[in-house]
């Protein structure tokens, strides 16, 4: 039987501020996933942005300034990204996606309801209680690993990294899995201390 769990996604790993940066909030970002998917990246891209909006920092997809139907090389990305005045880029690159299966074995109990003080009588002259069986449970949870950087703009440096897997229930799709990494990502940078919304 497959089941699907009612779980939402977790997201787990670590994390590493360079000391240099230990204290300092970033104000605004572009959010520049490079993977290799459309969907992907734009998932990954409007789901960050959107969460780092929600809670007051600027954030632009870089879908929006390098967009995927120009050949854009290295150097005139990084120029468009400058460009933008924001204050960081936290690029994300993925390192693996998996199904993640495992079997949950059924259970059987006695039914709560008693008759003749529990037992009920058999036709062969002895008693027996009641029983129900839960079935097993075979989950089968879609899993995304990336590495996110989070440079410094205009000069490129290296402020932060994170290590992190995203995990969804049984039946999400990986499209899924990477909006929720990109919201998740940027709540991970807010715990941390690297964001702050602009003054008034």
């Amino acid at each position: 039987m497959l089941a699907a769990c009612a779980q939402v996604t977790a997201t787990r790993g670590s994390s590493f501020t360079d000391p240099a940066f230990a204290g300092g909030r970033f104000s605004s970002l572009v959010i520049d996933a490079r993977t290799g998917s459309l969907t992907e990246r734009e998932s990954i891209e409007r789901s960050a942005a959107a969460e780092a909006q929600r809670i007051g920092i600027p954030a632009t997809a870089s879908i929006d300034i390098v967009p995927p139907t120009r050949d854009t090389g290295e150097q005139a990305r990084r120029r468009k990204i400058m460009n933008t005045g924001a204050a960081a880029v936290l690029e994300i690159r993925p390192r693996e996606k998996q199904i993640v299966r495992d079997y949950i074995p059924g259970t059987r109990y006695r039914d709560s309801a008693w008759h003749h003080r529990g037992w009920r009588h058999g036709r062969h002259g002895y008693d027996h209680p009641f029983y129900f069986d839960d079935p097993p449970l075979i989950l089968e949870e879609p899993e995304s690993h990336y590495e996110a950087i989070l440079f410094t703009l205009p000069h490129y440096r290296k402020a932060w990294a994170g290590d992190l897997a995203t995990r969804g229930p049984t039946g999400m799709g990986f499209d899924e899995v990477a909006a929720n990494y990109g919201r998740e990502l940027i709540e991970r940078l807010a715990a941390d201390g690297l964001l702050a919304a602009p003054a008034p």
